[in-house]
């Protein structure tokens, strides 16, 4: 009980983008590093740990699993977890020299591969400018907000992806009181007289729908997320083009559940809808896919069940994410997707921000870079 006593209160984001067990994983390192417990310490035993965090035992362990990997902690059979390594506190701030430095606050966990073109994308350009990068954290709005106050005082600016917006307004009220100058990425901010670049998420959508009215399929499945103001332009841009060419669609909101599997959840969601699709008693002849993953469920529940992709349905995605042509057999670039052009977003966003610290009475900047519908083995072409 006193193991338990002494376990911090974790505050778990369970409607952020990110793995409950990276969440995990990354608070207890934390704690670790700031010494909450001795060398060889046990921790609480998994069943208690798992009731007080409301977690099942398998997110648990593949948090547990992953610090263990680390160097944190350390198991014996029988007897439980212990940890490894104590580090002290860091309470300082890296030595940069005189160069000024931004930090950069998006997501930076493996399964965010396309954050992560854009991150690399915005250090490259910064450094290129004598810029130097410190990455912050970002998973959830109270994490982020911790974050950019502790390196306040050494940023001359941050960017700062929008993309899930809960906390943004939040993080950007702190900055006016701070000299951090901000370029914001992904969501929209005309209204907040910051520099931001985004990407034309309706335009891309309508092309993608647009496509699908030209080649007169009879009934179109949208496959969306209810997640933020992104999803709802793609939702837009779908609508928009069927509509104009009399496609009847039905919209599919799904949940995403972001407790560990041995799946993505997202994977996990794209199958379900392609289940409901093959159950349908009227059938689809085309699907419209918020995001790439959803996309690659389908198609994969599509040629597992003996449907023809793309002569009985055609499928297009949305984002063009490197990471997802190893889902598809052969590891072949299978799917139609619109082009999210992440790279150029990276090197545009550096470019803001290192121009606004230089100069700055430049006018404010507020770009969208657009987007392109990409043909593949999922649809018939152009």
């Amino acid at each position: 009980m006193k193991r338990l006593e002494k376990f911090p209160e974790i505050k778990l984001d369970r409607k952020a983008p990110y793995p409950i067990y990276r969440q995990l994983a990354d608070l207890l390192r934390q704690e670790i590093k700031n010494g909450r417990w001795e060398e060889n310490e046990a921790l609480p035993e998994g069943r208690e740990l798992s009731r007080k965090l409301n977690l099942n035992r398998i997110t648990l362990r593949k948090s547990l699993d992953l610090l263990e990997e680390e160097g944190y902690l350390y198991k014996i059979k029988g007897s439980g977890v212990f940890v490894k390594r104590i580090a002290e506190p860091d309470t300082s701030y890296p030595n940069m020299g005189n160069k000024q430095i931004i930090g950069i606050c998006m997501p930076q966990t493996i399964e965010h591969h396309a954050s992560a073109v854009m991150q690399n994308a915005s250090i490259e350009a910064l450094h290129n400018r004598n810029y130097e990068v410190i990455r912050l954290l970002y998973y959830s709005p109270e994490v982020r907000r911790e974050s950019v106050e502790f390196y306040r005082e050494m940023l001359s600016g941050i960017i700062l992806s929008a993309f899930f917006a809960h906390g943004v307004d939040d993080i950007l009220k702190f900055l006016k009181t701070q000299s951090i100058t901000p370029v914001i990425i992904g969501r929209n901010y005309y209204d907040s007289g910051y520099d931001f670049v985004g990407m034309q998420e309706k335009e891309g959508a309508l092309a993608a729908s647009e496509y699908l009215g030209r080649r007169g399929h009879s009934r179109v499945a949208i496959a969306i997320p209810r997640i933020s103001s992104r999803d709802m332009l793609r939702l837009d841009g779908f609508k928009e083009g069927l509509d104009k060419h009399g496609c009847s669609y039905e919209i599919v909101h799904f949940h995403v559940d972001n407790t560990f599997r041995d799946e993505n959840p997202i994977l996990l969601a794209g199958r379900r809808i392609g289940k409901k699709i093959l159950a349908a008693r009227k059938p689809f002849t085309g699907v419209l896919c918020g995001n790439d993953l959803t996309a690659v469920g389908v198609y994969l529940e599509m040629i597992e069940n003996g449907v023809s992709v793309p002569d009985d349905i055609e499928i297009i995605g949305y984002g063009d994410d490197e990471e997802m042509h190893a889902l598809f057999p052969g590891k072949s670039y299978t799917l139609s997707t619109v082009r999210i052009p992440r790279k150029r977003i990276g090197r545009k966003a550096a470019e803001l921000v290192c121009n606004r610290i230089e100069n700055p009475g430049i006018p404010v900047q507020q770009l969208l870079l657009p987007t392109k519908l990409i043909h593949r083995k999922t649809t018939a072409g152009s």
